[in-house]
């Protein structure tokens, strides 16, 4: 967890609304493939979950939504309607 909160941005924005706080938006974070180390370290996470009784799915997608931030490792998208 230090590693990711040390290497992987904390997106800036989570909502198509300029005014929508954090809690009301639907906004869903995606890692790219080129963000090898950290996908790593949430497959390392992941396994600590479901090893403690919490499953975790893991979801892929080309087309997760209309792209509301973006850096190099991840997106935030809303997911398109009815999806």
């Amino acid at each position: 967890m230090i590693w990711l909160e040390k290497e992987l941005p904390v997106p800036s924005k989570f909502s198509r609304k300029k005014n929508d706080s954090h809690k009301n938006t639907h906004g869903i974070s995606w890692l790219k493939p080129e963000a090898e180390n950290a996908i790593r370290h949430f497959w390392v996470i992941k396994d600590i979950l479901e090893n403690n009784g919490f499953p975790v799915d893991v979801i892929k997608s080309k087309r997760p939504g209309y792209v509301v931030y973006e850096d190099d490792y991840q997106i935030v998208a809303e997911p398109f309607h009815g999806k």
